[in-house]
């Protein structure tokens, strides 16, 4: 893989990692001048961009490694002035008369990016199903929006849509831009007078994609552009895919009809990959490295790093890099060691205060139910599930478990032990509860 195309490949997971308004200042600023197994280099244009570049380090280093399998040092350096080399104008005031316009965004895809690639289990399936039936058969739903919370794949959707599209439609217009992009071109053109110009970008698109559509919030002239936007597209046929991190109709437009048309579209939701679909997604990429992984560093990566597929993906990429380079055996305490980082943020020392908030959120119950006296089903349910761990967990007695959770008695706590234990081989649920639990808190006496 060249240069242009891992740097091409880093920049996507970047802006996916840190998010466009952070990396909006500065990344369209740096190169990756080099790619030496000992160090990567790369160049900024400018000192500020330099800073920025320096203050990311690890970011960097972290997507360089998952695109190239294995670790790399990173060195940032400053451009200096090279004659016939021209400055690289500023992203945020495009010239009027610059062709490139037309192809707004189109730096950002990464061109490996595919739907083939999108891993998937059991909770995202659906979502990739959808995403591949908008490449075969554009217009039949618009908008189509994806929404979910930050490492739950919306970008690989979007860019895999975006690569799929062209290859099978090359003649075809395709615009792809962050929302911030747009309303910040939308400002530039009018300050010109050069709103027809900016119209015909986005409205004559065959395929128009757009990130973070939940940006655009309180920029009513950006909302408004978008609706009519929206209605010119759907009324022509053309397919229009976004992506949020909040449901639509959650989010406070101040043109309330752009919230009606995303809202009336196909609303897809990506969430946080569950215990099954985190399994499934380690496997398959186990396999694709040839990884060899026992059955306890399967469990602790499946239990331990469940915040998003991208922290699943570079752990992987660490043991892969570790393996080839370093040589070690990945058993289960050279497995901790390693990702030490990655897990002790996630650790804490078992306790009922802890135990009590974790499984009322895991649950979808008030924290202060569980305290109560309150015999609603679901609540004593939850109950009885967080007695049972807490005492599982801390080595506190019965009565200290019991009186913590509205003084229950011993013989509540001991029933809630054995309940746990039937409900961790019977309900799947709890047993995710249960391992996540196990994984989030160490078993230690307070």
């Amino acid at each position: 893989m060249g240069v242009q195309k891992v740097w091409a490949a880093a920049r996507a997971r970047l802006q996916d990692e840190l998010g466009w308004i952070r990396t909006r200042p500065w990344l369209d600023e740096v190169d990756l001048r080099s790619c030496e197994p000992a160090e990567a280099v790369l160049e900024a244009a400018s000192a500020p961009a330099r800073d920025q570049a320096v203050a990311q380090q690890a970011a960097i280093g972290r997507a360089l490694a998952e695109v190239l399998g294995r670790p790399v040092p990173v060195r940032v350096v400053h451009r200096r002035s090279r004659g016939a080399r021209a400055p690289r104008k500023p992203v945020e005031q495009p010239a009027a008369d610059e062709p490139g316009d037309a192809h707004l965004g189109a730096d950002r895809v990464a061109e490996g990016v595919e739907l083939s690639s999108f891993l998937t289990g059991p909770k995202n399936e659906m979502p990739l199903r959808f995403a591949r039936r908008v490449v075969e058969e554009p217009g039949h739903w618009c908008p189509v929006v994806f929404y979910g919370e930050s490492g739950t794949g919306k970008t690989h959707l979007l860019q895999g849509i975006v690569n799929g599209y062209r290859r099978r439609y090359p003649g075809r217009r395709v615009v792809y831009a962050s929302s911030d992009r747009f309303a910040r071109q939308l400002s530039f053109m009018a300050r010109k007078r050069l709103g027809d110009r900016f119209r015909e970008l986005y409205r004559e698109a065959d395929l128009l994609v757009l990130e973070d559509v939940q940006d655009l919030a309180g920029k009513e002239a950006s909302e408004r552009e978008l609706t009519f936007t929206l209605d010119h597209l759907q009324a022509h046929r053309r397919q229009v895919v976004v992506s949020s991190s909040r449901l639509p109709r959650n989010i406070q437009y101040v043109e309330r009809s752009l919230g009606d048309r995303l809202s009336g579209g196909l609303v897809v939701p990506l969430e946080a990959p569950d215990r099954d679909t985190r399994l499934s997604i380690i496997k398959a990429r186990t396999a694709a490295l040839s990884l060899q992984l026992d059955d306890q560093v399967l469990e602790l990566l499946t239990t331990g790093l469940e915040s998003s597929v991208r922290e699943l993906l570079c752990a992987l990429t660490q043991l892969d890099a570790h393996r080839r380079h370093v040589g070690c055996r990945l058993d289960l305490p050279t497995v901790r060691g390693i990702l030490s980082s990655m897990l002790r943020a996630r650790t804490e020392v078992a306790s009922l205060e802890g135990i009590s908030d974790f499984v009322a959120t895991r649950l979808g119950i008030d924290e202060e139910l569980l305290r109560s006296g309150s015999l609603r089903p679901q609540v004593a349910r939850a109950r009885q599930v967080a007695m049972g761990i807490g005492r599982e967990l801390t080595g506190l007695t019965l009565r200290e478990v019991g009186v913590f959770f509205g003084q229950r008695s011993c013989a509540s706590v001991h029933a809630a032990q054995r309940k746990l234990a039937t409900l961790r081989e019977e309900d799947p649920r709890i047993r995710e509860v249960w391992e996540a639990a196990c994984a989030r808190f160490t078993r230690e006496q307070v």
